[in-house]
């Protein structure tokens, strides 16, 4: 998904340098393409978390006494 925003602000970028795109086609590119960054953002540390607790269940992480 987000390489497909990354293409569609590079094709609105190229439009509106050539007078064929307005400023608010471009500012809501930007925006899709900053809600996707975000996105793949969470998806990270979910994944990471989720393998943390994973490796956490099987035993591989040892319990921090408090």
């Amino acid at each position: 998904w987000l390489k497909s925003v990354e293409e569609d602000y590079r094709i609105i970028k190229k439009k509106y340098e050539n007078g064929l795109a307005s400023i608010v086609d471009v500012t809501t590119v930007l925006a899709k393409l900053s809600q996707a960054r975000a996105q793949v953002a969470v998806s990270k540390h979910d994944l990471i978390y989720a393998y943390y607790r994973l490796q956490k269940s099987l035993g591989i992480i040892p319990e921090i006494e408090k």
